[in-house]
């Protein structure tokens, strides 16, 4: 970032401090003439992005401008200049030094692009990568087994740009969910198995995001969809496992995990004619037939309380009263119709009478 910024009341030199033509364009009032002093109007047209000037001197002046061209190639869904993608490899020692805040706000502005995987291939043909996500940037070129016709960069780019665009969230799990793969990868029977690779990813994307100073709802929430995207899914399920699913993830987050686990598997191979697989368009249908949402999942859904339990025992409050709220959801998952008061007070009577 420069140490100081001196104003300017010449338009012309104005516009030769902006960092790419597009955005080196002005309006003279009151008759409205455009000054274009770059050929901005022209690369707009062409969806060219190119430096105002010599494109090493304003990548020198602001190092977010390299990360700034890789983001707008996606959200503009222009082509960058290959002499301004030269100088940003170039000039990669200068990006490595912009504070990792900015950084982030630019990764995160390039998650509502059309296809937010152009940003992070560029990075990595520039040498960026590898200092902002090297998490992912280690996924280059790992090879997966033979459900996949990409290896774990590719897959996780295509996953990305799969995610629906209005949900940031999905696509930043999208973006990291296989990233522990390369550490995960193991030989077997002539193929390869990536054995715990759910729960080691979301521990290196909440790294990752933590790096980044990304808010923190989002970065949870992607982590928790991460660590459940291998969904393992058969009609085997009872009633009462289906509403264990919703639990664990959260009745608020499991369209999101829907939707992540949908880009995962479109994103294994190039196929235009996707289908929704069958596994997730089943337990879809027995989430909505089970009305799950407005089941008794969590201690709070409880048709009781802690202060009901102190009431009905008389005794101190302590760690039992949890442990028996816990033991009562579990009870109500197996049985939906148990969440009412009484039925409740009467059940935990037994528990309470069987653990003397």
């Amino acid at each position: 970032r420069p140490d100081e910024v001196r104003f300017s009341l010449d338009i012309a030199e104005d516009l030769a401090r902006r960092d790419f033509t597009v955005n080196a364009l002005a309006r003279e009032l009151p008759d409205g003439v455009l000054v274009d002093p770059f050929g901005g109007r022209g690369d707009l047209k062409k969806g060219v992005l190119r430096a105002v000037g010599n494109p090493d001197e304003r990548l020198a002046e602001d190092g977010l401008r390299a990360y700034r061209a890789c983001r707008f190639a996606a959200t503009l869904e222009f082509e960058v200049a290959p002499n301004l993608l030269r100088a940003v490899r170039r000039n990669a020692a200068v990006a490595r030094g912009v504070a990792w805040e900015r950084i982030g706000d630019e990764l995160a502005k390039a998650m509502t692009a059309p296809r937010p995987g152009v940003t992070f291939e560029l990075l990595r043909e520039t040498d960026l990568l590898g200092h902002c996500l090297p998490e992912l940037a280690a996924c280059y070129g790992v090879t997966q087994n033979r459900y996949h016709e990409f290896d774990v960069f590719d897959h996780s780019l295509r996953s990305c740009d799969l995610a629906p665009r209005d949900k940031p969230t999905v696509r930043w799990a999208a973006l990291l969910h296989d990233v522990a793969k390369p550490v995960t990868k193991q030989p077997k029977d002539r193929d390869f198995v990536f054995y715990g690779h759910d729960d080691q990813s979301a521990e290196l994307a909440d790294r990752a995001m933590r790096r980044l100073t990304l808010p923190r709802e989002l970065r949870e929430r992607a982590c928790l969809l991460i660590k459940n995207h291998m969904l393992h899914y058969s009609p085997e399920w009872t009633d009462a496992a289906v509403r264990r699913f919703v639990r664990r993830v959260g009745s608020g987050n499991v369209a999101d995990l829907f939707d992540l686990v949908i880009a995962d598997r479109q994103a294994h191979r190039r196929n235009e004619d996707f289908q929704l697989p069958a596994d997730i368009s089943e337990l879809m249908g027995r989430i909505e037939s089970l009305g799950v949402a407005g089941a008794a999942l969590t201690v709070a859904d409880l048709a009781v309380t802690g202060d009901d339990l102190l009431g009905l025992t008389g005794r101190a409050p302590g760690r039992w009263v949890g442990e028996m709220l816990d033991r009562l959801v579990d009870e109500v998952l197996e049985h939906p119709d148990l969440n009412e008061r009484e039925a409740l007070l009467a059940w935990a009577r037994e528990i309470l009478a069987d653990d003397r």
